[in-house]
């Protein structure tokens, strides 16, 4: 993991699992490119309705009664977040499905393609890893505040007992080490 010397020169270590190895080389270009769009359009600190709309032609939707934080939805271009889960200053989880949003125009969200349980687990990981950039990128004025956040998702046994379920109409196959029950 790169560390980096934060405004106040200090150095920043997130306290989290994310790691720059997690994040592959086609997204760290299109996230490389993306903070040019950002800048450009001036959507720093804006609210997340505005951002996916300019970035990607996506809508936001605030859903009740899922297990889930939020998903990216790909085929309906919307990114929910369940309000029951959700603060609206939880900016961490709209990144984080707004990592799913990048994936996916680079070609690495086959949500229905891949069948093994460590495809999926590797796909959150990287997801969180990039929404610890994103974060850097888009909310420029809260960046301060970042070191109190954890982008630890999908990273204990219990994250990926809960993704094994979360996928469980997709047939996923159990082909870590660890065998996880239902």
């Amino acid at each position: 993991m790169k560390f980096k010397l934060n405004k106040k020169n200090t150095l920043f270590l997130p306290k989290s699992h994310i790691s720059d190895d997690l994040i592959s080389k086609e997204s760290f270009k299109y996230l490389k490119s993306l903070r040019k769009v950002i800048k450009d359009k001036k959507l720093e600190n804006k609210p997340c309705e505005e951002i996916v709309g300019v970035l990607f032609d996506y809508k936001i939707k605030y859903i009740t009664g899922d297990s889930c934080g939020g998903y990216c939805d790909i085929e309906n271009k919307t990114i929910a977040l369940n309000i029951e889960h959700y603060d609206i200053d939880d900016k961490q989880r709209f990144l984080h499905e707004l990592g799913h949003t990048i994936q996916n125009e680079i070609g690495l969200f086959d949500i229905k393609e891949n069948k093994l349980l460590s495809h999926k687990v590797k796909i959150e990981q990287e997801t969180e890893s990039m929404s610890y950039y994103l974060f850097d990128m888009i909310y420029t004025k809260d960046i301060d505040k970042k070191h109190n956040l954890l982008f630890d998702s999908y990273f204990s046994i219990e994250d990926f007992v809960w993704l094994k379920n979360w996928y469980r109409h997709y047939n996923i196959e159990n082909d870590l080490i660890i065998k996880i029950n239902d």
